[in-house]
C-alpha cells in the first residue's frame, strides 16, 4: 500500500492533452508545445529531490527505443520543476545544468507539468505524449524498474506504430 501511495500523482491534475505552453530552457531559448506536433513526446523530469532519478531513466528509455529516437520520431525532453525557486537565483540555477546545447532542458519556474498533469514528490516524473498530443502515459518513477520500463515501452511502441493519425 505505501508503495502505491509514494508513486501517486496529485490528483487536482485532470488534462489528458498537451496543453499550450512557452518555457525556456537554460539557455533562455524560449520553447512551446508547437515544436513537439506530430511527434512521440516524451518529458521526463522532477524537483531537486527526484532529479536523482531522471538521467538513469532518460538514459533507460533512450537506450530501449534508439531507433525511434535517432529517426526523430520520438523526442525525450528533460525538464526541472523550479516553482519555488526565489527569481534571485535563477542565474545560479540555470548555470547547474548542462551547457552543451543538444543538452538543453526546459525550467519549468512556474510549475507547468505539476498542475497541469500532476506531480510525484521526490521522483522522476513522466508524461508521454502521442503524436496528436493525447497523454498516454503519466508516472513517478525513482530507481529504474524493469516492469514500468516495459510498460512506457509497449505504450510508447504503440504510439509509434500509429503514423500519424489524430483523434477525431
Amino acid at each position: 500500500m505505501l508503495a502505491i501511495v509514494a508513486f501517486a500523482m496529485t490528483a487536482d491534475a485532470q488534462e489528458t492533452r498537451l496543453m499550450p505552453f512557452e518555457m525556456p530552457d537554460q539557455f533562455e531559448n524560449l520553447h512551446s508545445e508547437r515544436e513537439f506536433a506530430g511527434r512521440v513526446v516524451v518529458f521526463l523530469g522532477s524537483g531537486r529531490k527526484g532529479s536523482k532519478f531522471n538521467e538513469s531513466w532518460g538514459r533507460a528509455l533512450a537506450g530501449e527505443l534508439a531507433g525511434a529516437v535517432r529517426d526523430g520520431d520520438l523526442q525525450i525532453v528533460g525538464f526541472a520543476h523550479l516553482r519555488g525557486v526565489p527569481s534571485f537565483l535563477s542565474g545560479s540555477v540555470r548555470k547547474r545544468f548542462p551547457q552543451k546545447p543538444e543538452e538543453w532542458a526546459l525550467l519549468d519556474w512556474k510549475g507547468f507539468f505539476a498542475r497541469t498533469y500532476g506531480r510525484t514528490k521526490g521522483a522522476a516524473n513522466l508524461y508521454a505524449f502521442d503524436r496528436s498530443g493525447r497523454l498516454i502515459h503519466r508516472l513517478g518513477v525513482r530507481e529504474v524498474d524493469r516492469k514500468q520500463l516495459d510498460d512506457v515501452v509497449a505504450t510508447l511502441h504503440k504510439a509509434l506504430a500509429t503514423g500519424d493519425e489524430t483523434e477525431p
